[in-house]
Protein backbone atom coordinates (compact mmCIF):
# COMPACT_ATOMS: atom_id res chain seq x y z
CA UNK A 1 0.00 0.00 0.00
CA UNK A 2 2.66 2.45 -1.03
CA UNK A 3 0.31 5.12 -2.43
CA UNK A 4 -2.26 4.98 0.35
CA UNK A 5 -2.82 8.17 2.37
CA UNK A 6 -4.61 8.29 5.68
CA UNK A 7 -7.82 10.34 5.59
CA UNK A 8 -7.67 13.71 7.33
CA UNK A 9 -9.52 13.69 10.61
CA UNK A 10 -10.91 17.04 11.78
CA UNK A 11 -9.03 18.51 14.71
CA UNK A 12 -11.08 17.93 17.83
CA UNK A 13 -8.16 17.91 20.26
CA UNK A 14 -8.73 20.74 22.75
CA UNK A 15 -4.96 21.05 23.24
CA UNK A 16 -4.41 22.13 19.63
CA UNK A 17 -7.76 23.76 18.80
CA UNK A 18 -6.98 27.37 19.71
CA UNK A 19 -10.60 28.28 20.50
CA UNK A 20 -10.73 25.50 23.08
CA UNK A 21 -7.57 26.36 24.98
CA UNK A 22 -7.72 27.48 28.58
CA UNK A 23 -5.79 30.65 27.77
CA UNK A 24 -8.29 31.69 25.11
CA UNK A 25 -11.27 30.95 27.36
CA UNK A 26 -9.67 32.90 30.21
CA UNK A 27 -8.98 35.85 27.88
CA UNK A 28 -12.64 35.91 26.81
CA UNK A 29 -13.79 35.72 30.43
CA UNK A 30 -11.40 38.47 31.54
CA UNK A 31 -12.31 40.80 28.66
CA UNK A 32 -16.04 40.23 29.24
CA UNK A 33 -15.60 41.03 32.94
CA UNK A 34 -13.83 44.30 32.08
CA UNK A 35 -16.57 45.10 29.57
CA UNK A 36 -19.31 44.43 32.14
CA UNK A 37 -17.72 46.98 34.50
CA UNK A 38 -16.80 49.50 31.80
CA UNK A 39 -18.41 52.77 30.77
CA UNK A 40 -18.50 54.85 27.63
CA UNK A 41 -17.16 58.35 27.39
CA UNK A 42 -17.04 60.80 24.53
CA UNK A 43 -14.12 63.05 23.69
CA UNK A 44 -14.17 65.32 20.63
CA UNK A 45 -17.14 63.46 19.21
CA UNK A 46 -15.52 60.03 19.52
CA UNK A 47 -16.92 57.44 21.91
CA UNK A 48 -14.67 55.16 23.94
CA UNK A 49 -15.39 52.16 26.11
CA UNK A 50 -13.20 52.43 29.24
CA UNK A 51 -12.61 50.14 32.17
CA UNK A 52 -11.31 51.77 35.34
CA UNK A 53 -10.44 49.45 38.17
CA UNK A 54 -8.00 46.99 39.64
CA UNK A 55 -7.06 44.48 36.93
CA UNK A 56 -5.48 41.84 39.14
CA UNK A 57 -8.45 41.87 41.53
CA UNK A 58 -10.87 41.51 38.62
CA UNK A 59 -8.79 38.73 37.04
CA UNK A 60 -8.63 36.82 40.33
CA UNK A 61 -12.37 37.21 40.87
CA UNK A 62 -13.28 35.74 37.47
CA UNK A 63 -10.40 33.31 36.86
CA UNK A 64 -9.47 32.36 40.42
CA UNK A 65 -5.69 32.69 40.18
CA UNK A 66 -3.07 35.07 38.83
CA UNK A 67 -1.00 32.29 37.19
CA UNK A 68 -1.87 33.35 33.63
CA UNK A 69 -2.66 37.04 34.26
CA UNK A 70 0.47 38.54 32.66
CA UNK A 71 0.29 36.23 29.67
CA UNK A 72 -3.37 36.97 28.99
CA UNK A 73 -3.13 40.71 29.61
CA UNK A 74 -0.07 40.91 27.34
CA UNK A 75 -1.77 38.89 24.61
CA UNK A 76 -4.90 41.07 24.74
CA UNK A 77 -2.72 44.18 24.44
CA UNK A 78 -0.57 42.80 21.61
CA UNK A 79 -3.70 41.88 19.64
CA UNK A 80 -5.05 45.40 20.04
CA UNK A 81 -8.01 44.18 22.10
CA UNK A 82 -7.10 46.49 24.97
CA UNK A 83 -4.91 49.56 25.44
CA UNK A 84 -3.67 50.19 28.97
CA UNK A 85 -3.62 53.95 29.45
CA UNK A 86 -2.71 54.04 33.11
CA UNK A 87 -1.13 51.07 34.82
CA UNK A 88 -2.60 50.87 38.27
CA UNK A 89 -0.86 50.50 41.59
CA UNK A 90 -1.95 49.56 45.10
CA UNK A 91 -4.17 52.63 45.60
CA UNK A 92 -4.61 53.70 41.98
CA UNK A 93 -6.86 51.88 39.52
CA UNK A 94 -5.80 51.04 35.98
CA UNK A 95 -7.49 52.76 33.05
CA UNK A 96 -7.99 50.51 30.02
CA UNK A 97 -9.54 51.21 26.63
CA UNK A 98 -11.54 48.22 25.42
CA UNK A 99 -10.90 48.26 21.67
CA UNK A 100 -12.14 44.93 20.33
CA UNK A 101 -13.37 41.63 21.71
CA UNK A 102 -10.81 38.79 21.59
CA UNK A 103 -13.27 36.72 19.53
CA UNK A 104 -12.92 39.37 16.80
CA UNK A 105 -9.11 39.35 16.97
CA UNK A 106 -6.85 36.89 15.21
CA UNK A 107 -6.02 34.92 18.36
CA UNK A 108 -4.61 31.92 16.51
CA UNK A 109 -2.26 34.00 14.33
CA UNK A 110 -0.92 35.74 17.42
CA UNK A 111 0.12 32.49 19.05
CA UNK A 112 3.60 32.86 17.55
CA UNK A 113 4.10 36.41 18.78
CA UNK A 114 2.58 39.86 18.95
CA UNK A 115 0.46 41.02 16.07
CA UNK A 116 1.17 44.55 14.83
CA UNK A 117 -1.49 47.07 15.73
CA UNK A 118 -3.85 48.30 13.08
CA UNK A 119 -3.29 51.86 11.87
CA UNK A 120 -6.88 52.93 12.56
CA UNK A 121 -6.37 52.40 16.28
CA UNK A 122 -3.82 55.19 16.66
CA UNK A 123 -6.35 57.96 17.37
CA UNK A 124 -8.29 56.02 20.01
CA UNK A 125 -5.53 55.75 22.62
CA UNK A 126 -4.54 59.43 22.29
CA UNK A 127 -8.04 60.72 23.08
CA UNK A 128 -8.57 58.14 25.77
CA UNK A 129 -5.16 58.98 27.28
CA UNK A 130 -6.15 62.67 27.41
CA UNK A 131 -9.44 61.76 29.02
CA UNK A 132 -7.68 59.64 31.63
CA UNK A 133 -5.19 62.46 32.25
CA UNK A 134 -7.98 64.98 32.84
CA UNK A 135 -9.74 62.54 35.18
CA UNK A 136 -6.47 62.05 37.07
CA UNK A 137 -5.98 65.80 37.45
CA UNK A 138 -9.54 66.23 38.71
CA UNK A 139 -9.01 63.42 41.20
CA UNK A 140 -5.72 64.91 42.47
CA UNK A 141 -7.32 68.32 42.88
CA UNK A 142 -10.02 66.72 44.99
CA UNK A 143 -12.84 68.88 43.67
CA UNK A 144 -10.90 72.14 43.98
CA UNK A 145 -11.99 74.82 41.52
CA UNK A 146 -8.54 75.75 40.24
CA UNK A 147 -9.68 79.04 38.66
CA UNK A 148 -11.37 80.13 41.88
CA UNK A 149 -8.34 79.10 43.97
CA UNK A 150 -5.97 81.12 41.76
CA UNK A 151 -8.33 84.10 41.83
CA UNK A 152 -8.46 83.89 45.63
CA UNK A 153 -4.64 83.81 45.83
CA UNK A 154 -4.43 86.80 43.48
CA UNK A 155 -6.90 88.82 45.63
CA UNK A 156 -4.95 87.99 48.77
CA UNK A 157 -1.62 88.88 47.14
CA UNK A 158 -2.98 92.27 46.00
CA UNK A 159 -4.20 92.90 49.57
CA UNK A 160 -0.77 92.00 51.01
CA UNK A 161 0.96 94.27 48.48
CA UNK A 162 -1.35 97.17 49.44
CA UNK A 163 -0.61 96.64 53.14
CA UNK A 164 3.10 96.47 52.41
CA UNK A 165 2.84 99.68 50.39
CA UNK A 166 1.07 101.41 53.31
CA UNK A 167 3.63 100.32 55.92
CA UNK A 168 6.65 101.24 53.83
CA UNK A 169 5.20 104.53 52.79
CA UNK A 170 5.10 103.59 49.14
CA UNK A 171 8.78 102.65 49.00
CA UNK A 172 9.11 98.92 48.85
CA UNK A 173 12.84 98.97 48.17
CA UNK A 174 12.72 99.07 44.40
Amino acid sequence: MAGYQMPQIPNTNPETDITQTTTYKQALTFYDAMYDESFTDEVDGKEFRLYKGYLTNLFTSVIGSLNTYSKIRGRLASLGCIQILEAGARNFPSVVVLVQHPADADWEASAGGPKPRKKDLTDTPEYARLLAEVEGIKKRLGGVDLAEALSNIERRLVKVEKELHKTTGGDNGT
